[in-house]
């Protein structure tokens, strides 16, 4: 009788163990992809301020314009982890803002602010240069 209930409390012990192992294993997988998804969301944050920053000191904007979109990119870049949702929206909202000013759109894909066009390929649509074509209408 004593080594039966010792033999199943150590088959109940090996379950469990096996349990509690697969459970770690499972969020040691979930720990990993939240890290991969906050590592690619904190990259594009870092390339929208990066190309918001080269707009903003473009010479394509006005200067007041310019200087509201480059404080945005400074609040995004020294944002800590707490309030970077929030600086990312707000430079959504001045990137917003900025692309909404009418005839930037079709400078930007034209040309490179100095007045000069690049030339298009045969058969492709304008876009910016180097780039993929443009699919806006």
């Amino acid at each position: 009788m004593t080594w039966t209930i010792i033999v199943l409390a150590i088959l109940a012990l090996v379950l469990w163990s096996f349990y509690v192992s697969w459970r770690a294993s499972r969020l040691d997988r979930l720990h990993n992809r939240v890290e991969a998804a906050r590592t690619a969301l904190d990259l594009a944050l870092v390339r929208r301020a990066s190309a918001a920053s080269d707009l903003a000191s473009s010479g394509l904007l006005d200067p007041a314009t310019s200087l509201l979109l480059a404080d945005a990119v400074r609040r995004a870049r020294q944002a800590g982890l707490a309030e970077r949702d929030l600086a990312e929206s707000d430079l959504t909202r001045a990137l917003r803002a900025t692309l909404g000013a009418p005839g930037l759109r079709g400078e930007l894909e034209n040309g490179d602010g100095n007045g000069k066009t690049h030339p298009t390929p045969k058969g492709r649509p304008t876009g910016v240069p180097g780039g993929p074509p443009s699919t806006r209408p």
